[in-house]
């Protein structure tokens, strides 16, 4: 069963709000009805973890997505570029 695509859809545009156009932003399915997300983008550079999964949540957070949007996200991943190499 695939994630809501419209639900996708307000993800990423709330992503996008943030992050450049260098950056890259992979909202997608996961197992079952969850979604994944993946951000690649400089604004991580120096950044722990810890850090990098606070700046997401926050936005997802503040976004404008209902409770059962966000209880949707099963997993997230930041990467700055250099972490890909």
């Amino acid at each position: 069963m695939a994630a809501d695509l419209h639900i996708k859809k307000k993800i990423e545009e709330l992503l996008r709000k943030e992050f450049n156009e260098n950056s890259t932003i992979d909202v997608s399915d996961g197992y079952q009805d969850n979604i994944h997300i993946v951000v690649v983008s400089d604004k991580f550079s120096g950044k722990s973890e810890n850090e990098k999964q606070d700046m997401l949540w926050s936005l997802i957070e503040t976004g404008n997505l209902s409770d059962s949007d966000k209880n949707k996200i099963s997993l997230i991943v930041p990467y700055s570029p250099k972490e890909l190499k």
